[in-house]
C-alpha cells in the first residue's frame, strides 16, 4: 500500500494512471511514484491556461494525453513539451479512452469524439451513429479485456465495440487547435460499433 505521507496534503481526487511506471494525477499534476525511496516526485504541472486536469492516459509512444476543463493536450516526458490538440471542441472533457486501434475517445459535456492522432482527425458520434446521450459524466471510462469500452452519460451508458474501422474514404483532417465544420460527421455504418445502452 502507498504510505500517507507520500500523497501530498492538496491533491484534489488523485487518480492512478496505468501505463510504463506507477503514475498518479491530480487536479493541476502528473506526478511519479518512486517506491524505493518512498517519494511522489511531479512529472508534469500544468499552468493556469490548460485548466483542470479531469483525464489523463499513456499512449504506447509513452505520451501523456490530458483531458482538461479547457482542451485536450499531450505531453512528451521526452522532450518535455506538450502541445495543444484542440481547445475549441474539446471545452469540457470528461473521460478518455485509448482503444484498441489506439484511437483516442473524447467524451465532453457535449458529445462524443475520437481522435486519431496519426491522422491527424477527428471524428463527431451523434444519433445516427448509435450515440443517444450528449452529455457525458466525469467518470473513467472502462475498457474491459475483450476491448469494448464503457462510457457514463447522462442517458445512459455508450459501449464502444472494438471490432468497426472508421470509413477512409472521407477527409476528417484537422491540424492541432484548428476545429473543423460541425457539419463533418463519421459515416452511418459506424453505428454498428457504437451503442447506447439504458440508464438503470
Amino acid at each position: 500500500s502507498l504510505p500517507e505521507d507520500m500523497i501530498p496534503h492538496n491533491f484534489l481526487a488523485p487518480c492512478f494512471v496505468s501505463g510504463d511506471s506507477c503514475y498518479i494525477s491530480s487536479s493541476k499534476a502528473i506526478y511519479v511514484l518512486d517506491f524505493p525511496h518512498k517519494q511522489l516526485r511531479p512529472l508534469f504541472v500544468t499552468k493556469e491556461e490548460f485548466g483542470t486536469i479531469i483525464s489523463v492516459k499513456q499512449d504506447k509512444n509513452k505520451r501523456f494525453w490530458l483531458g482538461t476543463s479547457s482542451g485536450l493536450y499531450v505531453y512528451d516526458r521526452t522532450t518535455q513539451k506538450i502541445d495543444t490538440v484542440d481547445t475549441k471542441r474539446f471545452i469540457g472533457i470528461t473521460s478518455l479512452a485509448f482503444d484498441t486501434y489506439d484511437r483516442l475517445w473524447v467524451s465532453t459535456h457535449e458529445g462524443l469524439y475520437a481522435y486519431v492522432s496519426q491522422e491527424e482527425r477527428v471524428i463527431v458520434f451523434g444519433e445516427s451513429d448509435g450515440v443517444f446521450t450528449r452529455e457525458f459524466l466525469p467518470q473513467p471510462a472502462l475498457k474491459t479485456s475483450s476491448g469494448d469500452i464503457y462510457i457514463a452519460g447522462v442517458d445512459g451508458i455508450v459501449r464502444i465495440r472494438p471490432d468497426q474501422e472508421f470509413q477512409k474514404e472521407e477527409d476528417f483532417s484537422v491540424r492541432r487547435g484548428v476545429p473543423a465544420p460541425a457539419a463533418w460527421r463519421s459515416r452511418p455504418d459506424v453505428v454498428r460499433a457504437v451503442e447506447t445502452l439504458d440508464a438503470v
